[in-house]
């Protein structure tokens, strides 16, 4: 957390202006209010959070208790606007903590004032547009502010809401993956076939990267289908690099898999961060809420979206596993010596 200002510390609540005319700094001196860690001083403020003078609260508590005591007690608002920022050291070295307060209803849980800063500036939309979010109360996006508006406050919701999209009009079952993949940058998914995870494992205390699903579904491991065109390692590194924001080494196979006479293939990789001090990703968008290292006995007390993945190909790791070379193995070539490549 060195980049962060000399007057922005802990044991403070902070509440940002509405100003959007100071979209690209966010946290300028006169745009912050900072109230003392007293129930008093925040509940009087109470009227000017309710009358939209505020777009956003971050909650700098050390105390993971206190924390959770302000999201729980006066945080549970029917004003959907306030975005809602956890800011606390041990955001990506926590998994219970983040899951709790992500659940508490906390929008983003970060360690990284420049990803704060990106989401209050995303936050800060102009409001010349006519469109209005189909999850919650807020409106007047153009079709850029209303993506960016639901990655950032309703990545947490579940991702099968029906509606008619304020954009196209049309009817969809899912408008979290509509407007990403009708009205963005995103690509509409190829099932290809071709899958890639990688167990990553940081080597100083043994913990597991884990990147915490959109849609409140869970920790999982970095991984997911590959492009069209793509090999099995870039896929990792790339789901990786999305999913978790980590860059990775590559330093073998854990498993081959191949189903359905080889038509559904998955390579499992085991890697290891580049740089043990990078920062995951807190920045909520499409690919996932963030991410968080995570250690073997802190696995119970988190909710998981599938539990073989980490509960089998952790423990074989740290039971000392054998690691395959990046290699395609003599036993393997009839389902995997076509493409995609291996590497």
């Amino acid at each position: 957390m060195t980049d962060q200002p000399n007057y922005f510390n802990p044991n403070f609540i902070y509440l940002v202006k509405h100003n959007i005319y100071r979209k690209s700094e966010p946290f300028a001196p006169d745009n912050v209010v900072a109230l003392n860690n007293t129930e008093s001083d925040f509940e009087s403020q109470l009227p000017n959070i309710l009358e939209k003078h505020y777009i956003a609260i971050i909650i700098y508590l050390e105390s993971h208790s206190l924390c959770l005591n302000y999201l729980r007690n006066f945080l549970q608002l029917s004003q959907t606007y306030l975005f809602v920022i956890v800011f606390n050291s041990q955001a990506t070295e926590d998994p219970v903590f983040r899951w709790n307060a992500s659940e508490l209803g906390a929008h983003m849980i970060t360690n990284c004032f420049s990803a704060a800063c990106s989401a209050l500036s995303i936050c800060m939309y102009r409001k010349h547009g006519t469109y209005p979010c189909p999850y919650c109360e807020m409106n007047k996006f153009d079709e850029v502010e209303l993506r960016e508006h639901v990655s950032l406050f309703h990545e947490s919701y579940p991702q099968s809401l029906c509606c008619t999209c304020p954009i196209c009009k049309k009817m969809t079952r899912n408008f979290f993956s509509h407007i990403f993949h009708e009205h963005g940058d995103g690509v509409l998914e190829e099932r290809t076939g071709f899958f890639s995870i990688c167990i990553v494992q940081r080597q100083s205390d043994k913990a597991f990267l884990m990147v915490q699903e959109r849609g409140s579904s869970g920790f999982w491991v970095p991984g997911g289908g590959l492009n069209a065109g793509e090999s099995y390692m870039k896929g990792a590194f790339r789901e990786t690099l999305e999913e978790a924001g980590v860059f990775i080494d590559i330093k073998g196979i854990l498993q081959f898999e191949s189903a359905s006479h080889g038509m559904w293939k998955r390579v499992v990789f085991y890697g290891e961060p580049k740089d043990e001090n990078q920062i995951p990703k807190t920045l909520p968008d499409f690919e996932s809420n963030g991410a968080c290292w995570v250690k073997w006995d802190q696995l119970k007390n988190i909710k998981l979206r599938n539990m073989s993945e980490p509960m089998k190909f952790f423990r074989f790791v740290l039971d000392g596993g054998h690691v395959n070379p990046l290699e395609i193995p003599p036993g393997e070539t009839r389902f995997y010596n076509q493409d995609p490549p291996l590497i």
